[in-house]
C-alpha cells in the first residue's frame, strides 16, 4: 500500500501538526494478517510507545466480514485503530474532488482520478497529494465528505459498506485542521 504511505507522508510534510509519525508497510494480505504483522513490528521493531496512536489501514477488497471482525477484535485488544476503506484507498482520493454515494470499485476510482488529474493515475506516485492539490482537490473537503459518509453508515456494516472510508481519521491525526 505504497500509495497510502506516499499520501500520508505528503500530508504530514505539508502541514504544521506537531506529530511524530513512523510509517511501516505490512506484508499485505487480509486485515487480520496485517494487524498481526503490526503486532510483530511493535514487539520486534520497537515501533510505537505508550503515547503512540497506531493505525492499521485496510482496503475492503475481497476480504470477508469475518476477517475484518477478527482484525478488529485483535486491534482493539492491543489499542490499534483499524481504518477501513471500501472499495479501496483511492476512494478517499476521489473525495478530494467530489461526493461519492453509489457503490464503486477500483477501476471507477482510477478513472475519476485520471479525469481530475488530467493524467494516468499511478498507485505509488510519491507526488499524489501535490498533484491533487494542483488539480483543485481539497484534503479538507475529503475529510468532511469521509466524516459525513461514516456518520451515515451503520457501524455494524462498516466492513461491508461501499462506498465507505475511515481515512479521515488518519489525515486528522497527521494534519493540523487549520491546514486542511
Amino acid at each position: 500500500m505504497k500509495e497510502l504511505l506516499n499520501y500520508a507522508e505528503s500530508i504530514q510534510d505539508s502541514n504544521s501538526a506537531n506529530v511524530k509519525v513512523q510509517f511501516k508497510e505490512t506484508q499485505g494480505g487480509s486485515p487480520d494478517i496485517n494487524v498481526q504483522d503490526i503486532l510483530r513490528k511493535i514487539r520486534f521493531d520497537r515501533i510505537g510507545n505508550d503515547d503512540a496512536t497506531i493505525i492499521c489501514v485496510c482496503d475492503q477488497d475481497q476480504y470477508t466480514p469475518e476477517q475484518f471482525a477478527r482484525a478488529q477484535a485483535e486491534a482493539a485488544e492491543h489499542g490499534i485503530l483499524l481504518c477501513v476503506s471500501s472499495p479501496c484507498f483511492e476512494l478517499f482520493l476521489v473525495l478530494h474532488f467530489q461526493e461519492v454515494t453509489a457503490p464503486a470499485d477500483f477501476r471507477w476510482c482510477e478513472r475519476k482520478l485520471e479525469r481530475y488529474l488530467g493524467e494516468p493515475y499511478q498507485k505509488a506516485d510519491p507526488k499524489i497529494f501535490e498533484k491533487i492539490r494542483a488539480a483543485g482537490g481539497s484534503a479538507g473537503d475529503a475529510v468532511r465528505r469521509a466524516r459525513r459518509m461514516a456518520a451515515q453508515t451503520d457501524p455494524a456494516s462498516r466492513f461491508t459498506a461501499n462506498p465507505y472510508t475511515e481515512l479521515h481519521l488518519l489525515v486528522e491525526l497527521l494534519a493540523d485542521s487549520a491546514d486542511l
